[in-house]
């Protein structure tokens, strides 16, 4: 395991991830808490951007990339708005066969 994996499970599990700590990291260290802790919910469009939903322990996350280029991340933020929530509930089906 290189020194980056053995931080990110140290931030990840020792302080117990906050919305303060996902924050303050730089973006190529939130895609990788993401590509590590994330569980994909959804995704949807938006002024030709393309926006996935990733859920965190605690909170949301959305992965913006821009235009077609979705080799490039635009932005990663913490989303808790209700309302922006919603347009992802819509995509969402919850009738699992169990």
């Amino acid at each position: 395991m290189t020194l980056v994996m053995l931080l990110l499970h140290f931030i990840y599990y020792i302080i117990i991830m906050r919305t303060e700590v996902f924050e303050a990291m730089e973006l190529n260290t939130k895609s990788a808490v993401i590509q590590d802790f994330g569980e994909f919910v959804a995704s949807r469009s938006y002024y030709g951007c393309t926006i996935y939903l990733y859920a965190l322990p605690g909170f949301f996350v959305e992965v913006i990339y821009s235009g077609n280029f979705q080799s490039q991340i635009e932005c990663i933020r913490i989303q808790n708005d209700s309302k922006v929530l919603e347009h992802y509930a819509k995509g969402i089906d919850l009738n699992l066969d169990l």
